[in-house]
């Protein structure tokens, strides 16, 4: 359950030390000396392991609800991409890594990035944030983090695209550095 906290999933990272955690775990109860308590810790893994199974397939949902709305994932970047286009947007700071990466492979007419540098396209960095000082850019997030462009935006300003895409036009420098955004300048 530990991957499914925080407010974009960055406890995900962990998951290359899960394997070898069970394995740990696994030669600890092995070598554990008393023989009763050898049992309990075993019951008390599969319990933790049944449960951890359980709440996951009852959390999936709410971190991926199903849109009933018959877009495709393609469709929807594609419409956000009109959405942008047609507000002379060029330029997208993107609030989930994913969002840069389909707005770079389906809507190549834009030049998207993300909070941190891509060293895989080093130069859309500053050519979006020159975007943004001649007012084409906008901030795009995922329908989970409205709470976070609540906090700096008014609802007015906000646009939801096919459920799925928040976007807020023009954002300022200010507010993407709040966001964690590293800038060229």
């Amino acid at each position: 359950m530990l991957f499914y906290n925080g407010p974009e999933y960055h406890y995900r990272y962990l998951l290359p030390f899960f394997v070898p955690s069970i394995f740990l775990i696994v030669l600890t109860a092995e070598q554990w000396p008393w023989r009763p308590m050898k049992s309990w810790v075993f019951i008390l893994l599969v319990i933790f392991s049944a449960s951890s199974l359980i709440c996951g397939m009852l959390a999936y949902e709410d971190v991926f609800p199903k849109l009933n709305d018959d877009y495709t994932e393609i469709e929807r970047i594609e419409n956000l991409g009109e959405f942008l286009g047609a507000h002379d947007v060029k330029g997208v700071y993107a609030l989930d890594w994913l969002i840069s990466q389909h707005l770079d492979y389906f809507v190549p007419e834009l030049t998207a990035r993300y909070q941190e540098f891509n060293p895989g396209r080093p130069q859309d960095s500053g050519i979006v944030d020159g975007y943004q000082r001649d007012n084409e850019s906008a901030l795009v997030g995922f329908w989970y983090q409205m709470p976070l462009f609540l906090s700096l935006y008014k609802l007015e300003d906000i646009y939801v695209v096919n459920n799925r895409y928040i976007v807020h036009l023009y954002p300022q420098q200010d507010d993407l550095l709040k966001l964690h955004f590293k800038l060229t300048e």
